[in-house]
């Protein structure tokens, strides 16, 4: 993902977000503004996830997102894959 894909992700489903990586504080949120190097640094920090796992997941979620699939979060996934 580029930076300008994850800013229109970031501002158009910020809850999206926060449901696939809810142990981000809206002050956390708030800091990231939608830049893709500071969400990588703040999550990875959070979870102790590589970036390249952060990644996939933030493709799953924009994946459930363009395919209008409502879920309650976007599956972690295991790091050893």
């Amino acid at each position: 993902m580029d930076d300008k894909t994850f800013k229109t992700l970031f501002d158009q489903n910020r809850e999206k977000i926060f449901e696939a990586w809810n142990k981000l504080s809206d002050q956390d949120l708030d800091e990231i503004r939608g830049d893709l190097s500071r969400f990588l640094k703040k999550v990875s920090s959070i979870y102790k996830t590589p970036d390249t796992i952060i990644l996939k997941e933030l493709d799953a979620v924009k994946k459930n997102v363009d395919e209008g699939i409502s879920a309650d979060y976007a599956p972690h996934l295991d790091p050893r894959e």
